[in-house]
């Protein structure tokens, strides 16, 4: 069942573009996605219920879309996505404290947006289980190298370009 902030299912559902899921136990789990330039973030949990935790996020204006999510554990989530704007396409990181809010108060789960510097593209995000100090992003930076950066709930690190020369992806 995919509920919104009154319990009724969606009725967009058909034009949405669901783009990835992650849970961190059987009782707490996350879809992303977007429709058109509104983000879609939806909680569930071991009911099969799933509730909108995208309101305070909705619209970005310039929504690309949203891509990935990586959760430590249910206080501690990282989408992955990006904008567009008269400069071109800006990755965007955005983290929530409070996800786990939107079952009773969808309009209370907030969200940290954080831009990782000279990112082109983000591709994915991921972190070790329990690890509630950040996750790892990545993507390409503007000369289109591997780039991976570390996040945390405020900022991202400047990153470290993934080359053969530093010894990393194959024989330098």
């Amino acid at each position: 069942i995919v509920q919104d902030a009154v319990g009724q299912v969606g009725s967009s559902a058909a034009s949405t573009d669901l783009t990835d899921t992650f849970a961190t136990d059987v009782a707490n789990w996350w879809t992303v996605g977007h429709n058109g330039n509104n983000p879609v973030v939806w909680y569930g949990e071991e009911n099969y219920e799933f509730y909108d935790a995208a309101t305070a996020l909705q619209p970005v204006a310039n929504l690309e879309r949203i891509n990935a999510v990586w959760a430590a554990d249910p206080t501690h989530v990282w989408i992955a996505g990006s904008e567009n704007d008269a400069t071109g396409t800006l990755p965007k990181i955005y983290f929530s404290a409070n996800t786990t809010e939107a079952e009773d108060n969808p309009a209370g789960v907030t969200w940290t947006a954080i831009a990782p510097a000279g990112a082109k593209t983000i591709g994915g995000i991921f972190g070790a289980a329990g690890d509630t100090t950040g996750a790892w992003v990545v993507g390409t930076n503007a000369g289109d190298l591997p780039v991976i950066w570390r996040c945390t709930s405020s900022t991202c690190g400047a990153g470290t370009v993934l080359n053969n020369a530093a010894g990393i992806g194959g024989k330098g």
